[in-house]
């Protein structure tokens, strides 16, 4: 027959094993969201438009600065 100690235990090791699932659960996610390309393209796409536009930009001042002269 199982003793208090014994039913602590058990309620111990459910709270162990659900807290590891979603610890499991959790890095799953993180490891699906980093390797999905297409999703990592569309986070990154607007800030690589927008470093970009910055070069050009500035190369277009660069020329017309030289130009100017």
């Amino acid at each position: 027959m199982a003793t208090p100690e014994h039913k602590l235990d058990q309620a111990g090791l459910q709270r162990d094993i659900e807290d590891t699932r979603e610890r499991l659960g959790d890095t799953l996610d993180q490891l699906s969201d980093k390797l999905n390309a297409k999703k990592q393209a569309r986070a990154h796409a607007k800030t690589l438009a927008l470093a970009g536009s910055v070069v050009v930009v500035l190369t277009a001042l660069v020329v017309w600065r030289r130009r100017s002269r």
